[in-house]
């Protein structure tokens, strides 16, 4: 948290947002956490290099918190800007309501 406090408004804000995200979606519990982490990052470097990485666990998270008509409309967005990303078959299956 403190990086974000230093770098307001920073890529090294953007990245620490991320990074934060990844944190709680792996300790188990923070799912509602790791999505504001990454909508945090698309909102400061929506074409930063982890955008896509950001968007695309977005959408899975949104999808595993039971927010299904979110997690579809981050896999429409996901799909018009990084078609062909690692996260492409996961927002395609998602937008077909699987």
């Amino acid at each position: 948290m403190s990086h974000r406090r230093r770098f307001a408004r920073s890529m090294k804000a953007a990245m620490a947002a991320f990074l934060l995200g990844r944190h709680a979606e792996d300790s188990g519990g923070g799912l509602a956490d790791a999505q504001l982490w990454y909508a945090s990052y698309m909102r400061e470097a929506p074409g930063g290099p982890l955008a896509g990485e950001a968007l695309g666990r977005q959408m899975v998270v949104l999808e595993k918190l039971g927010r299904t008509a979110e997690a579809k409309e981050a896999a429409k967005r996901y799909v018009m800007r990084f078609e062909g990303g690692s996260y492409e078959p996961v927002a395609r299956t998602l937008m077909q309501g699987r």
